[in-house]
């Protein structure tokens, strides 16, 4: 019963996930504590770069 609850919760709550949201509003800062030039750095600036729109 309480898994039949879960899902009828999810069902009509679904719709709400689906709307567009202007999130975030300013651009993202990302901190990498390493150093520049490092394989943290370059691996952060490779995942953010395919991450923007």
């Amino acid at each position: 019963m309480k898994r039949l609850w879960i899902l009828t919760v999810l069902g009509c709550t679904s719709g709400y996930a689906a709307e567009p949201i202007d999130y975030p509003a300013r651009p993202v800062r990302v901190i990498i504590p390493q150093g520049p030039g490092s394989t943290t750095d370059l691996l952060g600036r490779i995942v953010l770069a395919h991450t923007a729109l």
